[in-house]
């Protein structure tokens, strides 16, 4: 978003960062949770998803970010995003999940841009390897203490959507 923001100034940015929002809202499942992590940075939390799923979930995002039609101030703005996927494990805490997938998402930075890579708990690959065989599904589910983070984030979107 800085290359908007430096080429086009502040709006660009802003409404960029909107269109990528609105783009993603459409692509994510309904049990799944979009949020702002602060400045350019946006999660989607996907529960009871292995990593093979997220990552391709991923790819699908940048899919759709890339093939999106955004236009400002009569200027075709070309968009994409690098993606890092984190798969929650027992003894994750909400701070750790979010440095592994920030670890992911700079690896797909570093390595080219529009990527998306995933951080299985060891180390970060492309997205398009074959992902450690992860399924928190099969173990339980997501950690109780994300959990909660999860329906208090959902429980704040809902507050400020119905202001």
């Amino acid at each position: 978003f800085k290359k908007f923001n430096d080429t086009w100034g502040h709006l660009a940015g802003d409404f960029v960062l909107q269109q990528v929002a609105r783009t993603l809202t459409a692509t994510v499942r309904d049990s799944d949770l979009l949020v702002r992590l602060g400045g350019e940075e946006l999660a989607v939390v996907m529960p009871s998803t292995s990593i093979d799923d997220g990552a391709k979930a991923a790819m699908r995002f940048g899919q759709a970010v890339r093939s999106a039609r955004f236009d400002f101030e009569g200027q075709r703005l070309q968009v994409s995003v690098s993606i890092g996927v984190a798969q929650a494990i027992e003894e994750d805490s909400v701070t750790s999940l979010i440095q592994r997938a920030d670890e992911a998402m700079y690896a797909a930075k570093q390595n080219g841009r529009d990527r998306s890579w995933f951080h299985d708990g060891r180390a970060c690959r492309p997205a398009g390897d074959e992902p450690a065989r992860l399924d928190l599904a099969s173990r339980g589910g997501v950690p109780k203490q994300l959990e909660s983070v999860c329906d208090g984030l959902r429980e704040r979107l809902i507050q400020v959507t119905r202001r």
